[in-house]
C-alpha cells in the first residue's frame, strides 16, 4: 500500500493565554475542607490541557 499524508499547517499559537487562573483555592466552609489551594493555569489559545487525578483531588472543583 502507497500513499501520502498531508501536513496540516497551524498557525503559530500567540502566547496570550485564553484562560488564566492565578492563586485559586477552594475550601468548603461548612466542614473546613480545603478543595484547592494557591492553583495557577494558564491554557493558551490552541493548546490541549488535561485534569487528571484520583477521585476527590478537585478536579471537578478546578473545572
Amino acid at each position: 500500500m502507497t500513499g501520502s499524508v498531508a501536513l496540516e499547517m497551524r498557525p503559530p499559537l500567540t502566547g496570550r493565554p485564553v484562560y488564566e487562573l492565578a492563586h485559586v483555592g477552594k475550601t468548603y466552609a461548612r466542614n473546613q475542607v480545603t478543595a484547592l489551594q494557591d492553583v495557577s493555569l494558564v491554557l493558551n489559545k490552541g493548546s490541549f490541557s488535561a485534569v487528571i487525578g484520583s477521585s476527590g483531588c478537585g478536579k471537578s472543583t478546578l473545572l
